[in-house]
């Protein structure tokens, strides 16, 4: 019972729920998705114009 009290302790000061990592997750997926959409260039055409 002393092990589950302190795990649960533990959860609740450093853990976070698998969703809300997914979450965040999915959120910082779909910014870094919208940004590269939005770029004037691609990352590989920078060298093509050079030339």
């Amino acid at each position: 019972a002393e092990k589950e009290r302190l795990a649960e302790q533990n959860r609740a000061l450093h853990g976070r729920s698998k969703t809300s990592r997914d979450r965040d997750r999915l959120i910082a997926d779909k910014a870094d998705k919208f940004v590269a959409g939005h770029r004037r260039e691609k990352s590989g055409d920078s060298d093509k114009s050079d030339a």
